[in-house]
């Protein structure tokens, strides 16, 4: 598969200034996606069945309590929880083995990276 950049398409997410590209899926809910974060735009706390990694290619992305810049990596194991922040704004490549599982008052909801 070859994604070329003139070919990638953000859509808009429930969440206020977060629009994700899809790039692949897997089983079950696995996959990677780019988002692109405006400046104050979070991403809800969420766990992780499997492991998901994140390189932040653009801006300043808080990740729980870690700051990424562009280049930086973060691999978040099985069970771990946190969120994200954009500090500025953001371009982030995600893959998730097993998708993620949205924290809210009612059940749990898993989504797509």
């Amino acid at each position: 598969m070859l994604l070329k950049k003139k070919n990638i398409q953000f859509r808009k997410t429930e969440y206020d200034g977060v629009e994700r590209c899809v790039i692949w899926t897997a089983n079950p809910a696995g996959g990677s996606a780019y988002l692109k974060m405006k400046t104050g735009a979070r991403f809800p706390e969420h766990t992780h069945p499997g492991r998901e990694q994140i390189l932040l290619l653009e801006g300043k992305l808080r990740v729980g309590m870690s700051t990424l810049r562009p280049g930086d990596f973060i691999l978040t194991e099985a069970g771990e929880q946190h969120d994200l922040e954009a500090m500025e704004d953001s371009l982030l490549f995600v893959c998730t083995e097993k998708g993620i599982n949205i924290m809210k008052k009612e059940p749990l909801v898993q989504q797509r990276p």
